[in-house]
């Protein structure tokens, strides 16, 4: 187990307001779990603009996450600016600690 590395498994949804992606979070995963989304948006999910997933993920980290594995939620038709949104605006703030 020593050699084990612990990381945490994010549903992230980046939007241009916190509401609009939590809409899109909740909707895409309510769908694929057949089951209500919306109870557990605040507490499991990254969702918001850049600057608030980033400040999410940054409480994962402080308390000793050291990786991260992000699962872009979105439309199909957005997933292509979650993943470049994530990789330019939120990866980098952490790439320097």
């Amino acid at each position: 187990m020593d050699t084990f590395t612990a990381a945490h498994l994010v549903f992230i949804t980046v939007g241009r307001d916190f509401e609009a992606a939590k809409r899109a979070w909740v909707s895409v995963l309510s769908k694929r779990y057949a089951q209500d989304f919306e109870p557990l948006a605040k507490r499991y999910g990254v969702i918001g603009t850049p600057e608030q997933c980033a400040e999410q993920l940054e409480r994962f980290r402080a308390a000793g996450c050291s990786y991260f594995v992000m699962s872009a939620i979105g439309e199909p038709r957005d997933e292509r600016a979650q993943l470049e949104t994530i990789a330019a605006e939120i990866i980098p703030r952490f790439r320097s600690r």
